[in-house]
């Protein structure tokens, strides 16, 4: 983005304003925070654009706090190790052709996304959780209630879904669109839900949760419902903002 005011004298010492000058256009600096906000989104909307590596996963997995400042995002995105930066390069490249310039806040992105994944779950799901009987009583709808949707599928994914017109054609959807890689991605999140210390304050909804956990291991059944009521819990999205283009 342009540092220089657009009325100041144009750095190239023309002695013209800056936006008549060397400056760019409203256009053009509305096209380009567009773009940075796309940018910034993408690793949100598609999990796939987040880091997946064995050295990444060890040193986010080993952070006491999970506080995204610029200098643990910086260390998180000097983790990835080469293999996994050119596979996240490429992804990139491939959605948003010729912004290289942009590849920093890309990554940066992408690596407070994937901390976002490891963070403990919303105390307002625990609070839904803790009080609703029905809710506690059915494993996949407790894994869900406390799982973000948008770690398992992409808005693109969201969007597909959306046009099933009932439940049964929503489950046969999600069983054709599931793959190797978003049933990787549940079971990861699944086993870092397992791992966090119970609080005392949702005491029934901690219990619910490691009940869940434990199921979710054995039951391979489970496992595809909380695949669907996931996708189910997405669709919102879809309607809440547009498809990020070609995406």
């Amino acid at each position: 983005m342009n540092a220089v005011p657009r009325n100041a004298p144009c750095p190239c010492g023309s002695g013209r304003k800056h936006k008549l000058c060397c400056g760019t256009t409203r256009d053009e600096e509305r096209n380009a925070r567009e773009v940075l906000e796309w940018v910034v989104a993408l690793p949100q909307d598609f999990p796939h654009l987040r880091p997946s590596s064995r050295s990444f996963d060890r040193w986010a997995d080993g952070l006491d706090d999970l506080a995204q400042v610029p200098a643990v995002i910086a260390e998180g995105a000097g983790q990835l190790g080469p293999r996994e930066r050119r596979r996240l390069a490429r992804a990139f490249e491939r959605l948003v052709p010729g912004a290289e310039v942009a590849m920093p806040l890309f990554l940066a992105a992408a690596v407070t996304a994937a901390l976002g994944e490891r963070a403990r779950p919303d105390s307002r799901w625990l609070e839904l959780l803790e009080h609703d009987p029905e809710l506690r009583a059915d494993p996949a709808e407790t894994l869900a209630c406390v799982l973000e949707a948008g770690d398992v599928w992409s808005l693109v994914e969201s969007g597909a879904a959306d046009t099933a017109i009932d439940d049964d054609t929503l489950a046969r959807q999600a069983k054709h669109m599931a793959a190797r890689k978003h049933r990787k991605r549940l079971a990861r999140l699944v086993g870092r839900l397992a791992a966090f210390e119970p609080c005392a304050c949702h005491p029934r909804a901690w219990e619910a949760i490691a009940a869940a956990c434990a199921s979710f291991e054995r039951d391979r059944g489970l496992r595809e419902r909380v695949l669907v009521v996931l996708l189910t819990d997405s669709l919102d999205r879809a309607w809440e903002r547009p498809l990020l283009r070609a995406a």
